[in-house]
């Protein structure tokens, strides 16, 4: 998620310095949504495969997937954010999955 925020903000730093504070706030508010619906998806699957599911995660992730149709619904139908950059914005997340994707990770040690 560290990755797909710092590429939101080298996207927000470049819509700025290019297209002005309004296109620099939708990108990042874009990655800003990304990020978050990240982390969520990323707690669901992780109770889901560790067993220990103690929250009625159905109802987490149907609670996410209203929340982030009223923010798109909201984020459309609002004049103050521009869709182009927040499509963009938005973009950082399959960005920053790829980067971390490409990092090798600390080998895990087994006991046993």
């Amino acid at each position: 998620m560290f990755a797909v925020l710092v590429v939101g903000g080298i996207f927000a730093s470049g819509a700025g310095a290019v297209h002005g504070l309004q296109a620099a706030a939708s990108v990042a508010l874009g990655a800003a949504l990304g990020a978050a619906n990240l982390w969520t998806v990323s707690r669901v699957v992780g109770a889901f495969l560790s067993g220990a599911a103690r929250l009625p995660w159905a109802a987490v992730v149907l609670v996410k997937l209203v929340l982030l149709a009223g923010a798109l619904y909201v984020i459309v139908r609002s004049d103050w954010i521009l869709l182009f950059p927040f499509a963009i914005g938005w973009g950082a997340l399959p960005v920053g999955i790829v980067i971390t994707g490409g990092v090798p990770s600390a080998p895990v040690e087994q006991k046993g």
